[in-house]
């Protein structure tokens, strides 16, 4: 991968996921992710991927943005091509300025915590490291209270909430809305708990087993969780998950909520 450092517009490259963390499986692929200063064009990717001897390759876009992914007899490779200037910014938003989002709010934290340097240009040094020192960043009480005010509001306690979605599309027997709803419940119900916990997001996967490893957590989460997905009758499935929550969070003594 260090062959990309030879295009102008590659700043440095960095390696993260479930193979660095060491819980990949046998269907794991290679996170990477390629810090950019300008475009890196199609073709030059192209003739890259290529040079890898690809079994198959998809070049752009990616599903979380500018994206090429590949496999070979060796590695499967998910690459993602983040613009430096962007990344140091979207990272300031979360922990200097404490912006929540609708779910996932640290993932992206996450994955810079946690990701490996490859390579990088010595050019680029002084705005790598002020990347890092912001990556390094205690997880703060005032970030803790702005995902856990603004996801608890978004799931119950204002018109519209993700509780009133769900009881609406059952009503009609909207199986389709009910889906999505549930989704974005569990994403806010997340994040939520991670932040309580002090600990950045990990992402969409394994999160049943991120939850038993978790000190604090609503008591009989694991149950409550799997019930809302398998459950047909989503509404009150989704209001029990909902009620042991905001219990939690009220036995926390987190009052702002």
């Amino acid at each position: 991968m260090k062959d990309f450092l030879e295009h102008p517009s590659v700043a440095a490259i960095y390696e993260s996921g479930s193979v660095l963390s060491g819980v990949a499986d046998e269907f794991s692929d290679i996170d990477t992710c390629i810090l950019t200063v300008g475009e890196v064009d199609l073709e030059w990717r192209r003739e890259y991927i290529e040079s890898q001897r690809p079994t198959r390759y998809t070049i752009a876009p990616g599903h979380f943005g500018d994206g090429d992914a590949w496999a070979n007899e060796y590695e499967v490779r998910d690459v993602m091509f983040w613009s430096l200037v962007d990344t140091i910014s979207d990272l300031r938003r979360v922990v200097v300025d404490h912006e929540p989002k609708t779910g996932y709010t640290t993932a992206f934290w996450h994955t810079i915590r946690q990701w490996r340097e490859v390579g990088s240009k010595p050019e680029y040094r002084a705005k790598l490291d002020e990347l890092k020192d912001l990556a390094a960043l205690e997880n703060s009480d005032d970030l803790t209270r702005s995902i856990v005010t603004y996801n608890s509001r978004l799931l119950r306690g204002v018109m519209f909430s993700l509780e009133e979605q769900i009881i609406k599309a059952a009503q009609r027997d909207d199986l389709v809305s009910l889906q999505h709803r549930t989704t974005s419940v569990l994403a806010s119900w997340f994040d939520i708990v991670f932040a309580v916990n002090k600990q950045t997001h990990p992402g969409e996967k394994r999160l049943l087993g991120y939850l038993e490893e978790l000190e604090k957590k609503p008591m009989g989460s694991d149950r409550l969780i799997r019930n809302l997905i398998v459950s047909y009758d989503k509404a009150p499935a989704c209001s029990a998950l909902i009620d042991a929550l905001f219990e939690w969070l009220e036995a926390e003594g987190l009052s702002f909520v």
